[in-house]
C-alpha cells in the first residue's frame, strides 16, 4: 500500500512510537544521572530522539501542506508545544527548585538565575539554560535540572524554518507554493550530503546536521507519500539491514541509522494493524514523559543518591507516567482542542501554466 492511502485520520501507530521512543529516552538517561556523565549510556537514547524528528517532520509537514496557512500552522505547533511546557518550567522553578535547593529560600528567589532560566527555556528561540541556584549540585550528574530540553530548542527552529520558507513562496508572484516541496526534496538531499561527509570524516557531533536531516528526512516521506510503498517484505529487509549495521557498529551504524530509520519508523506506523492500535485509546503521553523525566529522575537521585539503575528506571517510569498522565488530560488534551478545526484541502502543487 501507498503512504497516501493511509494517511487519512488518526488511526496509525506514531503515538505508540513516541511513547516507546520516550521511554527509550529515559532508561538511557539512567546511567549517566546515577553514575556520572561519564559513564555508559546506551546509544538508542539517541536512537529515540532520531525517530521523534523524523516523526515530526513527516506530520509538522503534512500540518502545514494541508492547513496552507502559516498562522494556523503555527498556532497548532504553539499549544503544542509551550503550554505542558510552561506548567511544567513553573513546577520546576517555583515549586521542586526550592524545594531542593542548597541555598536559602531568599537566595534562590533573589538570584537572576532563577527568572533567566525560566525565561530562556520558556521561549527556547536562543538556546537553553539547564541549572538553577543550587539545584541538584550534589547530584551524579551535577545541576542539570532538565537535560532534554535541548530537543526542543532545535526542534522549534524548524517548524520556524518551513513556515518561514512557505511565507516566502507565498509572497512570490503567483503564490509559488508549486515549489514547497521541492525545496523540501532539495534540502534534504544536502543535508544527507552534508551528514554523510560529516560521518565520513568521522564528526558526529553537529546536532544541527544531525537532527535537520532526521526531520527534513521525515518531511521528505511525506512531500513523496504517492509513491512509497509500504510491505511487510520492505518492512523486514530494512530490519534485518539496520541489524547488520548495528553489528558491526561505528560509522557503519551511524550510516545505517541515517539512510534507513525514516523508512522504518513510516513503516512500524502504518503496517500493524488490530489490537496494537488500541494503545490510541489512552492518548498521547509521551510529550509529557520527554519533559518531566529528566527532573524526576534528578529529584530521585538527589534522594536517594546511591540508587540503582534499575530502580531508577523503575521508580522514574512510574513516577513520569503519572505526570505525563495529568499533563495529557489536563494541559495538552483542553489545549489542542483549541486548535483550528477546519482545514484546507491539500494543493496538488502542479506548476501553472505558462
Amino acid at each position: 500500500m501507498r503512504v497516501s492511502e493511509v494517511l487519512s485520520g488518526r488511526d496509525n501507530n506514531f503515538n505508540l512510537i513516541r511513547m516507546l521512543a520516550a521511554f527509550g529516552v529515559i532508561v538511557s538517561h539512567s546511567y549517566p544521572l546515577t553514575r556520572g556523565p561519564k559513564s555508559y549510556q546506551p546509544e538508542f537514547g539517541d536512537l529515540a530522539v532520531d525517530v521523534f524528528f523524523v516523526i515530526s517532520g513527516f506530520l509538522v509537514t503534512r500540518s502545514l501542506m494541508t492547513r496552507q496557512d502559516t498562522w494556523s500552522f503555527a498556532r497548532a505547533r504553539i499549544l503544542r508545544i509551550y503550554p505542558a511546557l510552561w506548567v511544567m518550567l513553573c513546577l520546576v522553578v517555583f515549586v521542586l527548585g526550592p524545594a531542593v535547593s542548597s541555598v536559602s529560600f531568599l537566595h534562590y528567589f533573589a538570584a537572576r538565575m532563577t527568572y533567566g532560566y525560566l525565561a530562556k527555556d520558556a521561549i527556547l528561540f536562543s538556546g537553553i539554560n539547564y541549572s538553577l541556584p543550587g539545584v541538584f549540585t550534589a547530584n551524579a550528574f551535577p545541576q542539570a535540572v532538565n537535560g532534554s530540553l535541548w530537543t526542543l530548542y532545535y526542534e522549534v527552529r524548524l517548524y520556524m524554518s518551513l513556515a518561514l520558507v512557505w511565507m516566502i513562496l507565498k509572497l512570490l508572484p503567483d503564490k509559488r507554493l508549486y515549489l514547497f516541496p521541492q525545496f523540501i526534496l532539495a534540502a534534504v538531499a544536502i543535508s544527507l550530503t552534508i551528514r554523510l561527509v560529516l560521518v565520513a570524516h568521522g564528526e558526529t557531533n553537529s546536532e544541527w546536521s544531525r537532527l535537520a536531516t532526521y526531520f527534513l528526512f521525515g518531511s521528505a516521506m511525506y512531500v513523496l507519500r504517492d509513491r512509497i510503498i509500504l510491505s511487510w517484505i520492505s518492512f523486514a529487509g530494512l530490519l534485518v539491514a539496520l541489524g547488520v549495521a548495528a553489528y558491526f557498529g561505528g560509522q557503519i551504524f551511524v550510516v545505517g541509522r541515517i539512510l534507513l530509520l525514516g523508512w522504518l519508523t513510516l513503516h512500524f506506523a502504518y503496517l500493524p494493524q488490530g489490537w496494537i492500535r488500541q494503545y490510541n485509546r489512552l492518548g498521547d503521553y509521551s510529550y509529557g514523559l520527554y519533559i518531566y523525566a529528566f527532573p524526576v529522575q534528578q529529584t530521585i537521585d538527589h534522594f536517594y543518591p546511591q540508587i540503582t539503575v534499575p530502580a531508577m528506571l523503575a521508580s522514574a517510569s512510574i513516577a513520569t507516567t503519572i505526570l505525563a498522565m495529568l499533563s495529557w488530560h489536563w494541559i495538552e488534551k483542553p489545549a489542542l482542542s483549541r486548535r483550528t478545526l477546519r482545514q484546507r484541502r491539500p494543493p496538488t502543487f502542479d506548476k501553472p501554466p505558462i
